[in-house]
């Protein structure tokens, strides 16, 4: 009696790697916001630092935790300052509870959770800051979140 053929496991293609998500990790100043604002910065002459300098004590913490960014036009005032770092729940809620103490209030404009720095803070810039998904986000304005690609809902 012949021997029955058996098949031969043929290879098959690997599914094609998943594209990994951006995360607070991964994330830059060149990768956090939408194009359209990045078309926009370069419009209004504002271009990116390398030299990034705190607008805040706030915007520091994160810088320390996680990364800065600070865009300006030569020669003139026009300035946007941006940071984000992961956060836990129970750092996030000390550091909420620290500027709701000193004044910040909660605007949720343009997301849900934002707070803004008092009106007296400085008389050019009223900085915003608020935690989504373990990330906090600070922004020099607030409809600078619009741009923040891990903000659009």
């Amino acid at each position: 009696m012949a021997p029955t053929p058996t098949a031969t496991p043929t290879p098959t293609a690997a599914a094609p790697a998943a594209e990994p998500e951006a995360s607070a990790a991964t994330a830059s100043c060149d990768t956090v916001l939408t194009a359209e604002e990045y078309s926009s910065l370069e419009e209004d002459g504002l271009t990116l630092n390398p030299d990034t300098r705190a607008f805040d004590a706030t915007m520091q913490s994160l810088m320390d935790a996680g990364f800065g960014c600070y865009w300006k036009r030569d020669g003139g005032d026009v300035q946007v300052w941006y940071a984000q770092a992961t956060q836990d729940d129970a750092s996030w809620a000390a550091q909420k509870q620290q500027l709701l103490d000193e004044g910040w209030t909660q605007t949720d404009v343009p997301v849900q959770g934002v707070l803004r720095a008092p009106t007296d803070y400085d008389p050019s810039f009223l900085p915003v800051v608020v935690n989504s998904g373990g990330i906090t986000y600070y922004a020099s304005y607030p409809e600078f979140f619009g741009s923040v690609t891990a903000l659009q809902g």
